[in-house]
């Protein structure tokens, strides 16, 4: 009350600042939280056991509230785009060193393939020596090799 009077008008309100149970433990808890894939609950049975703190799944999820946000960005950011089989098209780049004339040179690397998922590659056509389910093979399906 004395504080109030001696202001002579109107104090803000100052709540007082104190380390919560988990401070300092930012980067544990961050490490422990993506190991298990944003379950809080086994990082708080995690903190019990190995540091022996004894915290409420609320203060965990609290603390842990940061890195759920990164982890759901990371699961959007890595959406997988499915075709059907045989409709879609894999291109790979690289380089390696080989020797060339005895002399180690950079080579460059390109790699195009009709994906057929999990089953053979396509095959050349006996009669035109396009690959069937190419794009000039004129809407032909992608033959087994078997």
């Amino acid at each position: 009350m004395r504080r109030y009077l001696q202001a002579e008008g109107w104090v803000a309100y100052s709540r007082p600042r104190r380390d919560g149970a988990l401070s300092g433990l930012d980067g544990w808890l961050e490490e422990r939280f993506f190991r298990h894939r944003g379950n809080a609950e086994v990082v708080r049975q995690d903190l019990k056991r190995e540091l022996s703190i004894d915290a409420s799944l609320r203060t965990v999820e609290r603390a842990v509230a940061p890195h759920r946000r990164l982890l759901a960005a990371r699961a959007k950011a890595t959406v997988r785009f499915e075709t059907a089989p045989g409709r879609q098209l894999q291109i790979d780049f690289g380089e390696a060193r080989v020797p060339i004339g005895g002399e180690p040179t950079r080579v460059h690397l390109f790699v195009r393939r009709w994906g057929t998922r999990g089953g053979p590659a396509p095959r050349r056509s006996r009669t035109s020596g396009r690959r069937r389910g190419s794009p000039g093979s004129r809407g032909r399906s992608c033959a087994s090799a078997g």
